[in-house]
């Protein structure tokens, strides 16, 4: 794997921390099954493998302890491929907006050569239109592809992040995809459909 594409890694997830929100009761962020870890406030889980990726890392960034923006870190066998799992409660829950808004912020710092090649609805525990699905080629220079899901549960966003370098591409879109379609809610009915956002410009005054 490039050197250049190891700096990079980071970087990628990194981008558009979720809003912390204000209220929500003090409980710990994750509870780990034998197979699974799961989100406790929001009632979302991930498998602790899935995709080839494999859980190293999980935590949260509340203000004390709220467990209302959480994270869990997956890596590759050979760490080339990074994802970050966000579960985390905004002041307004919209996974259109969220997917948005890191759109523009992955095209804006990955530079012009980056390419969005998917984007558009996808399916989320059996059911259609319950997730974004956006994939980004050719990022940082040709040295990355990066992919990202967006769900909304209830009063929750599911954010998923997914890096590699250009090589592993498949890998990649596998673990994206593997992500998505493994996700578990305790309420599914709280699923909301989604499509995204489409902006038109601003009319001339």
């Amino acid at each position: 794997m490039p050197a250049r594409a190891l700096l990079l890694l980071p970087i990628a997830l990194g981008l558009a921390t979720p809003t912390l929100a204000q209220t929500a009761q003090d409980m710990e962020a994750w509870t780990p099954t034998a197979t699974a870890l799961r989100a406790n406030a929001a009632g979302i889980s991930l498998p602790q493998t899935v995709g080839g990726l494999s859980l190293t890392k999980s935590g949260e960034a509340s203000n004390g302890g709220r467990a209302v923006d959480n994270y869990a870190q997956y890596l590759s066998q050979d760490g080339a491929v990074q994802a970050t799992f966000y579960v985390y409660m905004p002041t307004y829950a919209d996974a259109s907006l969220a997917a948005y808004m890191t759109d523009k912020a992955i095209m804006e710092r990955f530079g012009a050569k980056t390419r969005r090649t998917a984007y558009q609805s996808a399916p989320v525990d059996g059911l259609p239109q319950r997730a974004i699905r956006a994939v980004y080629d050719d990022a940082a220079d040709g040295a990355l592809t990066t992919a990202a899901g967006f769900v909304h549960a209830g009063r929750w966003i599911v954010k998923i992040r997914v890096t590699g370098p250009t090589d592993q591409r498949d890998a990649v879109l596998a673990g994206l995809d593997a992500m998505l379609a493994n996700l578990q809610v305790d309420n599914p009915a709280g699923l909301q459909a989604t499509a995204p956002a489409r902006f038109g410009a601003c009319p001339a005054a």
